[in-house]
């Protein structure tokens, strides 16, 4: 599986982050908000998706569910978990993230190859939108909870002719903590309906140490040049100071010859995957190597 990954300007703001747990920011008001999305979305691509932690009456508020309406005309995606109280934003350039997903679904698609016609009728992979259910305590008593959520991968099985019963939820991470990814494995085994009895984490971990130590190499700073050179607009070589080519990234052969002149090791760290299985009998287990 080959990958073609762009350099990416990270946009991080000045934040607190909600817990140990979670990689969650924590939300102070209305303009703290606004701020944080408005960042997000005009800032440069960044791969890590937006976690906000706020609650429902700051997503309500007029100005922010007006940025929160132009992620919708961007066609992004966006989720608001109200047990949790987090708001995610999606990236739009997720590539470490997607190829995985890119992955388990080509590894699926290989494994549903092997059955017969019939049994693959049966199958089903995707990543639809999925009912949850939960309660609410509050000062005022129990509230009921309704919302849907986003699987990373959902595998369903069933008969042709009936609703397909979700069995598998695959959730990755990357920007999310472990934590986090704990409990979206506890809501899809507690609050999806109908009940999801598996889900498997995926925790991917960067190794920005050694990117950043790479980056400061003669042979980076040469080769970033040269992509500059051929490949940058001319404003970002007049940014730095580079007498650059100018090709056409209109033309047929733009984005082949770049990604023919792109290393992956120049833009992502060493990965490191955890994998663990959690079940509906509320067993967290560690998967075999």
């Amino acid at each position: 599986m080959s990958l073609t990954i762009a350099p990416l300007v990270a946009w991080r703001p000045n934040v607190v982050y909600d817990g140990k747990d979670s990689n969650s920011i924590l939300v102070k008001s209305k303009s703290h908000a606004r701020e944080l999305l408005d960042g997000f979305l005009r800032g440069a691509s960044c791969e890590e998706d937006l976690l906000l932690h706020l609650p429902r009456s700051l997503l309500d508020d007029d100005s922010v569910s007006e940025i929160l309406q132009s992620v919708k005309k961007a066609k992004r995606k966006y989720t608001y978990d109200p047990e949790r109280r987090i708001l995610k934003v999606f990236s739009m350039a997720r590539p470490v993230h997607d190829a995985f997903v890119t992955f388990a679904i080509f590894w699926f698609n290989r494994r549903l190859s092997c059955l017969t016609a019939e049994e693959e009728d049966s199958v089903l992979v995707s990543t639809e939108l999925i009912q949850m259910t939960g309660v609410l305590h509050t000062a005022h008593g129990k509230k009921s909870l309704a919302w849907r959520k986003y699987p990373d991968l959902l595998v369903q099985f069933g008969d042709f002719a009936s609703k397909k019963i979700p069995r598998l939820v695959i959730e990755v991470g990357f920007s999310e903590s472990y934590g986090d990814l704990r409990h979206n494995a506890h809501q899809w085994l507690e609050k999806s309906y109908p009940r999801v009895p598996l889900v498997m984490i995926v925790k991917i971990e960067e190794d920005v140490v050694s990117l950043k130590r790479r980056k400061t190499t003669p042979e980076y700073q040469s080769t970033l040049k040269h992509l500059i050179a051929n490949y940058g607009s001319s404003e970002r070589c007049n940014e730095n100071g580079i007498d650059g080519i100018g090709m056409d990234a209109s033309s047929d052969s733009f984005y082949k010859d770049l990604e023919s002149e792109i290393s992956i090791c120049d833009w992502v760290g060493p990965l490191r995957i955890f994998l663990s299985r959690n079940m509906g009998d509320g067993l967290h287990r560690p998967c075999p190597s």
